[in-house]
């Protein structure tokens, strides 16, 4: 059984407000002004004339849904704790084990959302509807608490350490086992509520979905989270001036496979505002649609391309073609307190004569970043330091416009200079923020994020201004050591998370290496973690292929170059450039070391790519990528066949050129561990 189209179009939400008391018990809370009235319903149709039990603490009462799920509970009366949270759990009718469950906040929260009349309904609190997504964080929430210690200061810390993700993938799990008979709770467990609580069984479950049941796996997370957002529309009055969104990890060994780029809207009155990221920036219109979204439509839609096998009807067959798409509006409804989800809608084109323009869209869960994202820190010493951040840059010869790594140098008279652009620029550290005006103009503040990294970096939030434009991005901060290389060191595997080729960036690759012979030679590949159904991890590598080769020459103490080569009129990889008639350098990594702590190194990396020129690369065969990296790093031994670490997640469009790396700590890998 699905939603119906009046769940989906949000319209249950106006007969929410309409709702009489449906009866159950009628007690509540003590003391003066304690009035309180919750009104919800069930947006499941499964769940019409369920069983609803409304907790505060240790005390319950007992309503009925009607038919349409509607339900009301007066709470006055009870002689209940304000702090702890009021709870609601929905059994559905002749299935118990079908229960979905939702923690709203404490009694003084509510008794504040309702106002002066005491009656609070989903317009003041969306969690007043229970739905899969409630469920998975309520469980997640309570992993094995007793619900009566739960107070909404301890609610409000617990979700925000959740991981959101986890959270839809475990809503997501609960709708099929509701709804799709195809699919069943594990043996031995009560109920969808007791099964969204066990860590142990939510994980097989989720990870057997997602490896065996993608189709079915795509269209129930597309379900739960609509359905979630049907009930977190905006009104008028509380569309936000400014909304600053992201994935935010809460472990450094998730920053590489969870960070997101930022996106920010800003919303005017009169409809106007702008939408931006780390490399683009537009004007918008902005509206309310009949359902309650927040509708933004840039002016200059944000471009993207990717390739694809596209069905050219003319040619009769699946073609590999690049597509270039388009993001022409984006949709936002609020997933709680904390969680947005965005839908953007698309428009692609290709080199099909028979349908050169198609539509579709996609969606994305975001984090709304908040202060207590960062660390509050009142001063951090710049002076005399160069650290690798963030900034803006319009040179032509980079391809990662408009925000790019680059290394800063830092002086105690509040002036500073750049490597690679931006050369001069000026500096202050105020209230957590690290302020910089840069000679061409551009103005950017820094925040650091609680995320830790690794010892020797950590994670910076900039928000960059040129003119009239503005940007978002994350960047790791590195600081500059007395590390330099030494022919002797050099040899050894160097590994990272994330994408590998930033030329490529689509490939969903899990991490790669470099590796770097003591003859000079190396290869690079790439490297992608699965985990089997016992949990074990296991690595698949690329192999040793002509187009992985890499040869490489210490140029200083400085500067390590790696090239790799071909003929273009032949489409020979790994040529030799002495001997090899047309053979040029079409890959060129030049590598400044930073730092080292003998398990990982921290570089600063400038790419040259230029594989489409029969030429090759060459100081007017530009783009550039610019990378502030850190590897772990390895002698010249087998790949592990285990590793503690999360499976990558790609994203649509994916990150661009921000790469991030892991460390394995000393306990095995569990950076969380001590």
């Amino acid at each position: 059984m699905r939603l119906s189209n009046l769940v989906r179009s949000g319209a249950l939400i106006t007969s929410v407000l309409l709702l009489s008391a449906c009866g159950g018990g009628t007690s509540g809370i003590d003391g003066p002004g304690a009035e309180l009235v919750l009104k919800g319903a069930i947006a499941d149709p499964a769940f019409a004339d369920a069983t609803v039990v409304v907790g505060i603490g240790d005390y319950r009462t007992e309503a009925r849904a009607d038919g349409d799920g509607r339900f009301s509970v007066d709470l006055a009366g009870i002689p209940a704790d304000r702090s702890r949270i009021v709870s609601i759990f929905a059994t559905a009718d002749g299935a118990p084990s079908v229960r979905l469950a939702s923690y709203l906040g404490s009694a003084t929260e509510l008794l504040a959302q309702a106002g002066t009349d005491g009656i609070l309904d989903v317009t003041g609190n969306m969690r007043l509807v229970p739905t899969p997504i409630s469920t998975a964080e309520a469980a997640i929430i309570d992993a094995g608490d007793a619900l009566s210690t739960l107070t909404g200061e301890t609610l409000d810390r617990k979700r925000y350490s959740l991981d959101f993700d986890a959270v839809i993938d475990v809503a997501t799990a609960l709708d099929l086992i509701i709804h799709n008979p195809a699919y069943a709770l594990p043996q031995n467990t009560a109920d969808t509520f007791a099964f969204a609580g066990d860590a142990d069984s939510r994980k097989a479950y989720v990870q057997d979905l997602k490896r065996n049941h993608a189709d079915d796996w795509s269209a129930a997370r597309l379900t739960v989270v609509q359905q979630q957002a049907a009930f977190g529309t905006f009104t008028p009055a509380d569309v936000p001036s400014q909304l600053l969104v992201a994935n935010v990890p809460q472990l450094a060994y998730e920053v590489s496979t969870q960070l997101s780029t930022p996106l920010g809207l800003s919303f005017a009155s009169g409809g106007t505002g702008s939408v931006y990221d780390n490399h683009f920036h537009s004007a918008t219109s902005w509206s309310l649609d009949a359902t309650g979204y927040l509708v933004s439509e840039p002016a200059d839609p944000d471009a993207f391309e990717f390739s694809e096998y596209v069905d050219c009807e003319s040619y009769g067959a699946s073609l590999y073609l690049t597509v270039t798409g388009e993001y022409i509006r984006y949709r936002i409804a609020a997933l709680g307190p904390r969680h947005v989800v965005v839908f953007r809608d698309i428009r692609e084109t290709s080199q099909c004569p028979s349908s050169p323009v198609r539509y579709s869209a996609d969606m994305v869960v975001y984090t709304r970043l908040s202060d207590d994202d960062f660390e509050p820190a009142a001063s951090v010493a710049f002076a005399d330091r160069t650290v690798s951040v963030p900034v803006y840059t319009d040179a032509s010869n980079h391809r990662s416009l408009h925000v790019a790594p680059n290394l800063l140098s830092f002086y105690a008279n509040g002036t500073g200079t750049g490597l690679l652009f931006n050369d001069a620029f000026a500096w202050t550290f105020a209230a957590g923020r690290l302020q910089i005006t840069f000679a061409n103009g551009a103005q950017a503040a820094y925040r650091k994020l609680r995320t830790q990294v690794t010892d020797e970096a950590t994670l910076w939030l900039a928000e960059i201004r040129q003119g009239q434009q503005q940007y978002a991005d994350f960047g790791l901060f590195f600081e500059s050591g007395d590390w330099t290389f030494a022919e002797q060191d050099v040899p050894g595997t160097y590994f990272q998370f994330g994408y590998g080729d930033e030329t490529n960036p689509q490939d969903p690759v899990q991490g790669f290496t470099l590796n770097f012979a003591a003859d000079h030679g190396g290869y690079y590949s790439d490297d992608t973690y699965y985990e089997r159904p016992d949990g074990v991890r296991y690595l698949q590598r690329t192999g040793n292929r002509p187009e992985d080769q890499i040869h490489w020459t210490l140029e200083s103490p400085t500067t390590l170059v790696a090239i790799r080569t071909w003929i273009y009129a032949t489409d020979q990889y790994d040529c030799n450039l002495e001997t090899d008639a047309d053979c040029v350098i079409y890959d060129r990594r030049e590598i400044h070391p930073m730092r080292s702590d003998g398990d990982g190194v921290v570089w600063f990396e400038i790419r040259t790519y230029a594989q489409d020129s029969p030429e090759g690369v060459g100081p007017t065969s530009l783009p550039h990528y610019t990378q502030a990296r850190y590897y772990d790093r390895s002698p010249l031994l087998p790949p592990p066949v285990q590793r503690k670490l999360r499976p990558y997640r790609p994203s649509h469009p994916p990150p661009r050129l921000q790469m991030v790396g892991y460390r394995p700590a000393a306990n095995g890998g569990n950076p969380s561990a001590p």
